[in-house]
């Protein structure tokens, strides 16, 4: 399973002027291969969010994947334990083999934070 989180455009954060201050998100570790719950912490830009992305499968010179904005498609709440989460809703779409690959290679935007 490929799974990994990239920046991307989000309509709905978009229509509600997210990503706001001291909201959380949730991201997947590449490295860690584990979910991730952090707050805003800066100003980001409007509608651009972390996406969780997962690899469905590769379909002659396409990939098919499914994505989820980390911030309006999860819910996240507090428990004794610490943080949970549940990923409530994920879009699937159809990108060429070498956007997908220049996607996984961009590892992170300097130029992008929250």
């Amino acid at each position: 399973m490929t799974m990994t989180t990239r920046t991307a455009f989000c309509e709905k954060c978009y229509a509600n002027n997210r990503p706001k201050l001291k909201e959380q998100f949730l991201v997947y570790g590449t490295h860690s291969k584990e979910f991730h719950i952090y707050t805003v912490e800066h100003y980001g830009t409007r509608g651009f969010t972390p996406h969780i992305i997962l690899l469905k499968k590769v379909i002659g010179n396409n990939v098919e994947y499914q994505s989820s904005c980390g911030i309006c498609d999860v819910d996240i709440w507090e428990t004794p334990e610490g943080n949970e989460f549940e990923v409530l809703n994920h879009k699937t779409s159809t990108i060429t083999i070498g956007n997908w690959n220049a996607w996984q290679k961009l590892k992170r935007d300097k130029s992008y934070f929250l």
